[in-house]
Formats: structure tokens, C-alpha cells, sequence
């Protein structure tokens, strides 16, 4: 399970809470297990302990998981941190992304082997990041770790974090700091425009990479658009290939304990609410679990498409350390289902095509996304796409350069 912790009341300041002693990944120079370390607990809405932060900081980094899709919070950090000099590390659910200076691609970097410039001190907003290998390097990191947060309960289930203050990311505003950050700034700048380079370069090489479309999307959806994307692969495949939005596109997830259940049915609560076009990417075993929100999606009025990913199963599975293509590995994690969700999607009425390239995707995307909202199907092979996948992580990994 995650390390988490919890405080009573956030309203005052709070003693040291005490952690349970985790192993040390060399984070502070001992490879043995560490004794229980102290975590500081700031007072609530006191933007004074960020700012003595930041003042003795020379390599500072914002690190921001997803954010209420609902609220101002993104704008609000992205002209924060601008002021603050800070590198802004932006998960694909925090509507950050495409923002000037903002670094998006830093899972290209750790897929790739590249190494991250290291910072002095990284604060954490919003939720978990989506990247897995991002979490694990700042769990290998040696500096102080914030976790700005407006709930008692907080997760960490790298223990990464060594501090929290008490409050939204907001609280970044109120802060005023004299330092300069601008050749860490463009140190950062420079790495990501040579990550760009290579996942451009990785995604080219194959065009039956259907990964690629991701990149896409903000381009065939409309100016003013709800983009919402499923757990499970969708959202990782987002996080990977899609490095901004326009000003008028709001990200939507939905992360945690839910998994893939009410999926479409949140997605189409999530456009009635921002009264805007839909897309929604999602797998086909997650749009099976929610198929019946179909029903009522013909009378809510809202337009737009539902891309259902199919690869017959769950193939997030596959891509897990040793997965075999055995029968029981099949019947216990893929569970291939052999439906074909246009033709569901049809028996509820709504208009449905199939296709299996990634350019009859966009385009029926873009033709379809004003209209009463539809699906489109993409049909995966699996195994195609797998050994695809893994052609180019390999191409990532040639580029890699030498360490010095």
C-alpha cells in the first residue's frame, strides 16, 4: 500500500509528525534503512514557509499532478511559477500543458534513459503524477520535498515528501522570492527541446503506431473542448505523446480507486457541465463496463465522439515485466471479449463507425466532433501493436546518449 499521512487540523500549526521508517533508496547517502524521519507540518494558508523556500533555493521544481478540472488553479500556478523563476514539471491532467516554459515530455526523457537535471527542492501540487517513472525519480532524490495540500489525508507512495504546508496551489501566488533561476530555467529548456526531437523522430519511424494519434487530438478537436481521457492506457499514452491543448480545451481524468468504472458516464457529465463538444479516448473494456451511459447521452444533447480503443481485452496487462502470451494468462488478465463496440454503440442509437488506421481515426474524429455525440472505433491488433511499442522504446533507447 502507499505511504500516506494524515493531520487533524490543518487550520494551526502542528507538531512533527512522526513516519514509519521506509527503506532508503540512497537518498541521503545510506543505503541501509533509514530511521523514521520527521515530517514538518506547516501552518494552514501561510505562504511564508514556500517563500523561505524558495529564497535559499538555486534549482527549484513545481511538480503538478492533476488538478480539479473545475477550478482556476491551473492559470493561477502557471503565472505563480512564471514569477518564481521555478522549472514546472505538468502531468497531462493538470491543464498546464502547451503553457509558455511548462515541461511536459519528461516521461520521453525516463523512457529514453536520459537523466533529469537534479533540483535542490521540489514542491508537489495537485495529485499523483500519471507517470510511474517520474514518481520513482524523485524517490530517488536527496533534497527537500513539499507537498502542498489542502487535505488532511495526502498520499505518497514513493515517500518522497518531507514538508507540507497546508493549502491550494494557489498559495504559490502569495509568494514573492528575489532569486534567479534563469540558467536552471534553460537548462531544463534545452534538455526538452532535444526530448521532443526524439520522441518526434521514435513516432515517425513507424506509422502503425497508433500511440500517435495522441499528439493529434488537440488538433482535430475543436477550439472549445472537453478532452477526457480513461485510466488505464489512455491516460498513460496521453501523458506520453500529447504535449498541449489550446487555450479553449479542458483536460479531464479521473484518477483513483475508481479504475475504469463510469468512465462515459463521467465524461458526458464533464461536457453537460462545460456545455462544449466531447472527445473522449477511451479502451473498449472500460466503455463495456459503462456502455449503458449511452442511453441517456441522446437526450443530454451533448455533441462530440467516444474513440474507443479496442484491443480486445485488457491489454494494459501485456505490457507488465514477464507477461506471457499463454491462455491463462489471456483468460485471467487480457480477457478478450470479441465485441465490437459501433455495433453497441448503434443499438443505443447513437452513429458508430470502425476503422483501423490512424488517419481514418483523426479523420473521423474531426468530421464527427460537432455532431450528436458518436463513436469512433479504432481496432488494435494486440500483439501488432505490442511489438510495435516495443520497436519504439528501443529506438528511444539507441539515441540515448553516453554518459560522461
Amino acid at each position: 500500500m502507499g505511504r500516506g499521512g494524515t493531520a487533524s487540523r490543518p487550520g494551526a500549526p502542528q507538531r512533527p509528525l512522526p513516519r514509519a521508517a521506509v527503506p532508503d533508496s540512497g537518498r541521503y547517502g545510506n543505503p541501509a534503512p533509514r530511521s523514521p524521519c520527521t515530517l514538518h507540518v506547516e501552518t494552514a494558508g501561510d505562504p511564508a514557509p514556500l517563500r523561505r523556500l524558495l529564497e535559499t533555493s538555486e534549482r527549484p521544481l513545481l511538480v503538478v499532478g492533476p488538478l480539479e478540472s473545475t477550478s482556476d488553479e491551473s492559470s493561477t500556478l502557471a503565472s505563480a511559477c512564471a514569477s518564481l523563476g521555478m522549472v514546472v514539471l505538468a502531468d497531462i491532467g493538470s491543464n498546464l500543458r502547451g503553457r509558455g516554459g511548462v515541461i511536459s515530455n519528461y516521461e520521453t526523457a525516463l523512457l529514453a534513459g536520459r537523466a533529469l537535471p537534479e533540483p535542490d527542492l521540489v514542491i508537489h501540487a495537485g495529485g499523483l503524477p500519471t507517470s510511474k517513472r517520474l514518481r520513482r525519480w524523485l524517490g530517488k532524490l536527496s533534497c527537500r520535498q513539499v507537498r502542498l495540500t489542502s487535505n488532511p489525508a495526502w498520499v505518497d507512495p514513493d515517500g518522497c515528501v518531507t514538508d507540507v504546508v497546508f493549502g491550494t496551489p494557489s498559495l504559490l501566488a502569495g509568494v514573492t522570492s528575489r532569486a534567479s533561476h534563469s540558467t536552471w530555467q534553460r537548462k531544463w529548456q534545452v534538455e526538452a527541446e532535444s526530448w521532443a526531437t526524439l520522441l518526434a523522430e521514435a513516432t515517425q519511424a513507424d506509422r502503425e503506431m497508433y500511440e500517435a494519434l495522441y499528439a493529434r487530438l488537440s488538433d482535430v478537436a475543436p477550439e472549445r473542448c472537453s478532452l477526457f481521457f480513461s485510466n488505464s492506457l489512455p491516460i498513460r499514452d496521453a501523458d506520453l505523446m500529447l504535449a498541449g491543448t489550446q487555450s479553449g480545451q479542458r483536460i479531464h481524468v479521473n484518477r483513483g480507486v475508481n479504475g475504469i468504472d463510469g468512465i462515459t458516464s463521467t465524461a458526458i457529465g464533464c461536457a453537460v457541465a462545460d456545455d462544449s463538444p466531447l472527445l473522449l479516448v477511451t479502451g473498449d473494456v472500460a466503455f463495456l463496463h459503462d456502455a449503458n451511459a449511452l442511453m441517456p447521452a441522446r437526450t443530454t444533447g451533448v455533441r462530440g465522439v467516444i474513440l474507443v480503443v479496442n484491443n480486445d481485452g485488457g491489454g494494459i496487462f501485456s505490457h507488465l515485466p514477464g507477461a506471457a502470451g499463454t491462455p491463462a494468462f489471456a483468460e485471467t488478465f487480457t480477457t478478450p471479449h470479441g465485441l465490437c463496440p459501433a455495433e453497441i454503440a448503434r443499438a443505443y442509437g447513437l452513429d458508430a463507425i470502425r476503422v483501423d488506421t490512424v488517419a481514418a481515426c483523426l479523420s473521423a474524429i474531426a468530421e464527427r466532433v460537432h455532431a450528436p455525440l458518436g463513436v469512433v472505433e479504432l481496432t488494435v491488433d494486440l500483439q501488432s501493436s505490442l511489438e510495435i511499442r516495443r520497436r519504439f522504446e528501443q529506438r528511444l533507447q539507441l539515441q540515448r546518449p553516453e554518459v560522461a
